[in-house]
């Protein structure tokens, strides 16, 4: 589904949608009327993970990120890689932190967006071992660096799925 297609949708028809995504049974009904409103507003498809709720907010998966980019056909390619040493040492980045730049190219504009994306070594530690973060904390810090260069690229002004749980006081962007 497109975004007009979303954005078109009646209040009712978006909840509808919601109760079909895999995570509703968490949600209040004041919950899903957020959400409801938060993808008829932004064009976000709740039913394919591309936004979603946590603690009372509205959350832009990386996939929604992308999908968005792409339909205003001006994204030109999205480039990422770990931080070298300078770049950590600049940030001062510890050892065992995770630190991901994002750059963002957008037809008709001469320089990149860029993102930066870290998973401290805190987060990957003390869980069951299941989440993301966890399991795949490289692959975290890079999707965080491409969220956070897409939101710049595209600004949407939701905070991304790929930052909870992120010290976000201490985040360095």
């Amino acid at each position: 589904m497109n975004s007009t297609e979303l954005t078109t949708m009646t209040q009712a028809q978006m909840i509808e949608r919601v109760g079909m995504a895999k995570f509703p049974q968490d949600l209040t009904p004041a919950d899903r009327r957020l959400l409801a409103t938060a993808a008829i507003t932004y064009g976000f498809d709740p039913l394919m993970g591309e936004i979603s709720i946590y603690q009372g907010r509205p959350f832009v998966s990386i996939d929604g990120r992308y999908r968005k980019a792409q339909e205003t056909n001006k994204l030109d390619g999205v480039e990422s890689r770990p931080a070298n040493k300078q770049e950590r040492t600049d940030w001062q980045i510890p050892d065992g932190d995770f630190f991901f730049r994002a750059e963002v190219y957008v037809k008709g504009v001469t320089r990149p967006f860029v993102g930066w994306g870290r998973v401290r070594a805190a987060e990957t530690r003390g869980g069951k071992g299941f989440k993301p973060v966890e399991t795949n904390p490289q692959r975290m810090a890079e999707k965080r660096a491409e969220a956070q260069a897409l939101r710049k690229a595209f600004h949407i002004p939701l905070p991304s799925v790929e930052d909870i749980g992120a010290e976000e006081t201490a985040l360095p962007f």
